[in-house]
């Protein structure tokens, strides 16, 4: 009845993709529970309408969302699917292209003039987040700013570290759902 390459897990404020069908080919319609159903068309290489895709996204407080199968001529359910809902989980912070635990170079660190925020690639879910404000500590000394590049500021405090130096980072970020996160990573100048 139905396609989703997650589980039967949704995540709140997020377009969850879904597709719908049966194995004997009937017509149906969608009922939502705990959600809304959004559509969009995608487009061939040709300009033409290729398919319709489907979305959930859940219910801002729902804990569940249930999907119902239709009859559509006497409207009686054949079919039901129950999802779980979560929140997306967090992302992770990258100094540049340096992940949390990575060490970067004297010379490479000089080069790095922004912060990034995504889902490793073992997180199957593609979302944007913006960061709200960020903390870039190495012992004694920190700096604070906001937004994904970093300030004049930030990036000559990072060129003064010596080899050997820890760095801490630690960000408010917020993704689509509107949640706030605090991620962290630290790395190590080699």
């Amino acid at each position: 009845i139905l396609g989703f390459d997650k589980g039967n897990i949704l995540y709140r404020g997020y377009k969850n993709r879904v597709e719908f069908g049966t194995s004997d080919g009937r017509s149906f319609e969608i009922l939502v529970e705990g959600g809304e159903l959004l559509s969009d068309t995608l487009i061939n290489e040709e300009g033409e309408n290729d398919s319709i895709i489907h979305f959930l996204l859940p219910v801002a407080r729902s804990e569940t969302a249930k999907v119902f199968f239709l009859n559509p001529i006497t409207k009686e359910s054949f079919g039901t699917v129950l999802f779980k809902v979560h929140n997306l989980p967090d992302p992770s912070l990258y100094l540049g292209t340096i992940s949390s635990g990575g060490t970067v170079s004297k010379s490479a660190i000089r080069s790095i003039k922004e912060l990034k925020v995504k889902y490793p690639p073992e997180v199957p879910i593609q979302n944007t987040f913006g960061i709200v404000s960020w903390v870039i500590h190495s012992f004694p000394y920190s700096i604070k700013g906001s937004g994904g590049d970093l300030s004049s500021e930030a990036q000559s405090f990072l060129n003064t570290l010596s080899p050997g130096s820890q760095v801490g980072i630690t960000a408010i970020v917020r993704g689509s759902d509107g949640i706030a996160r605090q991620i962290g990573m630290s790395i190590m100048v080699e």
